[in-house]
């Protein structure tokens, strides 16, 4: 009779160290450990958090990705006198480690730093930057770092999941900054009222190098509130690249980009080929900006590229009551690729939409400063599909867009009343556009000789007015004769008729088929199909009018 002896795991594990130790090679790594750390009262045991962490560090090597974790009972950990390094408070393993909080928010598990008095960070990591560690549920307050990362200084891959971090500083003296938080994903965290002197009042990413374009550094679900990035700095939430889907960016305060200052264009280190290769991996989306502030002359009170290699992608957001609190930076919006998103009731900014390309947005009841030139400007950009409505430019030079191709817009109901130059769209060309119910200094004219004028870039093709929107003498002058009279149609605003003419091109299905449908796409400003069994409409919208249908009754 054969008999089998069963070995347990335990067995063949002994009996491989002992050939590693006979080969002279290094031991294996040790098994991850697991620690639950009291808080009896409410008051949590740092002695015993420290001793944790101090025992993972101990196990933690380049090649050892120990998976350990840390689990705090919900209470108060106040850190301050705790020191687990120069400048932090705590020192996490960065190799696969976990910091969670057991409660049932993260507003039940606070970890508290000792402020500017004892300047430590919170939580520092500890290994390479592309490691990683992830930090869940708790809330994070009260850091004041003399370099990077107050609240907390984590690497690339830290995940940082449902958390609180409020009321924190970075100096920013090490070349970043990171007021609550320094690199990694935010995922449904609140960045609260911290702090920097130079980049990123809420968090900061800078996108590293190379595996870190494909894991994707960036902020999902997230609040940024209050935060600053003071003395002139950049990004009071946000700055850096990376993905930011989902957030809302509330009261938050920079130099430049006082919500999110972006960036474009890095080298990225391909490990396969060797070899290294621009690349921009920044977007935002589904986001929303309200009430954020320039605190000096500079650029995009909301959101500003600060890496100009190209245009960021910016769709279905919302922009309202962001502000330049200096009356002389430029835009709300900046350096982006705008789709489907509305800029709504934004002040004070010069240029509120400053060389940006628009499709399908909304731009309405924006105000500029004293100074401005502009709401909408940007030379060699293009707005597709929208709508501007009851926009005020202030000042002798007010303008609503400039230096901009517009096709299938509507420019409605302007009030313009210094405007030296002013016009609707100054220095524009136009296709395809619905210009209706606009005056400047009280004269009902959408379209006034300097922009007709310019031969460089007059083109005014197929667009639709008012009949006193532009006066006969207009159309006269220098060399608008180069403008053919029939690609023009005078509507007639009590019956709203603003369908093309016999003589307009739109009439040619086949003309406005090609080019213009090639250039907006097949949806209007709300989404409609552009072109339903007839031929185009001018303007953002279309009239969804059907050909007739014919019966037939079978017996």
């Amino acid at each position: 009779m054969k008999t089998t002896i069963r070995r347990s795991a335990n067995d063949f594990a002994t009996a491989f160290a002992a050939i590693a130790l006979a080969l002279g090679a290094a031991a294996p790594a040790r098994a991850a450990l697991q620690f639950t750390i009291p808080a009896p009262n409410g008051v949590g045991d740092v002695v015993a958090l420290t001793n944790a962490l101090a025992q993972i560090n101990a196990i933690s090597g380049m090649n050892n990705k120990n998976g350990s974790k840390v689990w705090l009972q919900p209470g108060v950990y106040d850190l301050a006198g705790t020191q687990m390094e120069a400048g932090s408070h705590l020192l996490l393993d960065f190799h696969g480690s976990l910091l969670a909080g057991l409660g049932d928010g993260p507003e039940d598990v606070i970890l508290i730093g000792g402020g500017e008095a004892e300047k430590c960070c919170v939580i520092h990591g500890y290994g390479s930057n592309y490691d990683w560690c992830t930090i869940s549920n708790l809330t994070v307050t009260g850091g004041y770092s003399t370099s990077d990362g107050g609240g907390i200084r984590g690497s690339h891959n830290s995940r940082y999941i449902d958390l609180v971090i409020s009321n924190n500083y970075a100096t920013g003296s090490s070349g970043g900054g990171g007021g609550g938080a320094v690199h990694g994903r935010a995922i449904n965290c609140l960045f609260a009222n911290n702090s920097t002197g130079k980049y990123g009042g809420g968090l900061w990413i800078n996108g590293g190098g190379g595996q870190t374009a494909k894991l994707y550094e960036g902020a999902w679900n997230c609040v940024f509130s209050n935060n600053v990035a003071n003395a002139g700095g950049y990004g009071g939430g946000l700055y850096g690249r990376g993905k930011c889907f989902g957030c809302t960016f509330v009261g938050n305060r920079a130099g430049y980009g006082g919500a999110f200052y972006a960036l474009t264009g890095v080298s990225i280190w391909t490990w396969s080929s060797g070899t290294a290769s621009a690349s921009n991996w920044t977007e935002v989306a589904d986001c929303t900006f309200i009430g954020n502030a320039m605190t000096q002359y500079g650029h995009g009170a909301a959101i500003h590229n600060g890496g100009a290699a190209a245009l960021i992608p910016v769709s279905n957001c919302v922009f309202s009551a962001n502000i330049d609190e200096e009356h002389g930076g430029y835009g709300v919006v900046s350096g982006c690729e705008i789709i489907e998103s509305a800029i709504v009731a934004n002040k004070r900014t010069e240029y509120v939409v400053y060389n940006c390309n628009l499709t399908r947005c909304l731009v309405m009841a924006n105000t500029n400063s004293s100074n401005a030139v502009a709401i909408d400007f940007g030379s060699s950009r293009t707005n597709a599909n929208c709508l501007f409505v009851r926009n005020v430019p202030l000042g002798a030079n007010g303008r609503i867009s400039q230096n901009k191709a517009l096709v299938n817009c509507d420019y409605i109901d302007h009030k313009i009343t210094g405007a030296n130059y002013g016009a609707v769209t100054p220095n524009c060309k136009h296709w395809n556009c619905l210009l209706v119910g606009n005056t400047i200094s009280g004269t009902p004219k959408d379209l006034r000789a300097n922009m007709l004028n310019q031969t460089a870039v007059l083109t005014a093709t197929n667009c639709l007015f008012t009949a006193a929107d532009v006066a006969e003498d207009y159309m006269g002058l220098g060399n608008c004769h180069k403008v053919a009279r029939a690609k023009f149609k005078f509507a007639d605003d009590a019956n709203g008729d603003y369908t093309p003419g016999p003589t307009s091109p739109a009439a040619d299905k086949g003309l406005m088929d090609g080019w213009i449908r090639a250039l907006v796409g097949d949806a209007d400003f709300p989404g409609n199909p552009r072109v339903v069994g007839r031929g185009l409409d001018i303007g953002a919208f279309e009239c969804q009018t059907f050909p007739p249908v014919t019966v037939i009754k079978l017996r």
